[in-house]
């Protein structure tokens, strides 16, 4: 039932603008990717299609970029290799204990959101909750005819370029967290 009603309610969000839209869909992918609930699941349940499942695989690619950039300096390299991997749900105790995690998870989807509008980044129901895994999103955009050097631009660049930038921001400038603290894996 609770899945379910977040379903409806991401699956509510298809009926904006599609700035709107992207940025919405694109953060609450990019939150649900490191709480229990499986994004293939919610992406399959309410078949999201075209620029709704781009911007839901866009919020998975968003967090896992910016828990690499985060993890890092932080942990042991396995543990960023497997959240670049696709295990970013490891980091499900930090968001508990620490769920300041999800301001740099949150920013860093808002900045990767913006040209899947502009661009019409689009996915398909199957690809809509794996985000860079398997390069299942940025495959599933190049198909439905985004270039390479846009595939790499919007995949990779501008999420990892956000993800450096929220560092700066919110942990330099702002002082918000010490990422040895809550980035620091808990397993």
């Amino acid at each position: 039932a609770f899945t379910a009603a977040i379903g409806d309610v991401i699956n509510s969000f298809t009926t904006l603008q599609p700035i709107f839209m992207a940025i919405l869909i694109c953060c609450s992918f990019a939150t649900i990717i490191i709480s229990p609930i499986s994004t293939v699941a919610i992406g399959l349940a309410i078949q999201l299609n075209g620029v709704s499942a781009g911007a839901a695989a866009m919020g998975v690619a968003a967090t896992a970029l910016a828990l690499v950039v985060y993890s890092w300096t932080v942990n042991k390299s396995g543990v960023t290799l497997a959240i670049a991997l696709g295990a970013m749900k490891l980091m499900m105790p930090n968001l508990f204990k620490y769920p300041i995690i999800l301001v740099p998870c949150l920013f860093t989807a808002i900045i990767s959101a913006i040209p899947v509008a502009l661009l019409s980044i689009s996915g398909t129901p199957q690809s809509s909750g794996f985000g860079i895994v398997g390069l299942v999103g940025p495959l599933a955009s190049m198909e439905a005819g985004l270039a390479i050097p846009l595939v790499v631009l919007c995949w990779i660049v501008i999420p990892v370029a956000a993800a450096l930038l929220s560092k700066l921001l919110f942990e330099k400038m702002l002082k918000l967290f010490d990422s040895n603290v809550v980035f620091k894996f808990q397993g």
